[in-house]
C-alpha cells in the first residue's frame, strides 16, 4: 500500500463512518493529501485539504476539482502514535 500511496497526490475518503481511520493515517504519512467527507471522524484524524458532502456526488466531484485546481491547503495529521509512551507507562507499573 505504501508504494501505491507514494504514486498518488491525494486519497479521496468518501466513507460515511470510520472506526479508526488507518487508511487516512497511512496516506498522510506517505505524503498524500486527504480529500474527505465533511464528517466528524475526518476532523478527529486530520485537517483535510478539501471536504465534501459524502451524500452528494456533485459535492465529491467539486472537491476533487478544487483540489486539482490548487484551491486547497495541505492536509495535516492531527493524531500521533503514542504507543511507546503507553508501553513505558505500563512497564513502570509492573
Amino acid at each position: 500500500m505504501i508504494e501505491l500511496y507514494g504514486m498518488s497526490k491525494a486519497i479521496v475518503y468518501p466513507f460515511h463512518n470510520e472506526s479508526l481511520g488507518l487508511g487516512i493515517v497511512e496516506a498522510l504519512v506517505s505524503g498524500c493529501d486527504v480529500i474527505g467527507a465533511n464528517l466528524p471522524y475526518i476532523q478527529s484524524i486530520c485537517h483535510p485539504s478539501v471536504v465534501f458532502d459524502p451524500y452528494n456526488p456533485k459535492s465529491i466531484a467539486n472537491a476533487v476539482e478544487r483540489y486539482e485546481n490548487g484551491i486547497i491547503q495541505k492536509s495535516v495529521l492531527t493524531i500521533y502514535n503514542h504507543i511507546d509512551e503507553l508501553i513505558e507507562l505500563l512497564s513502570d507499573t509492573i
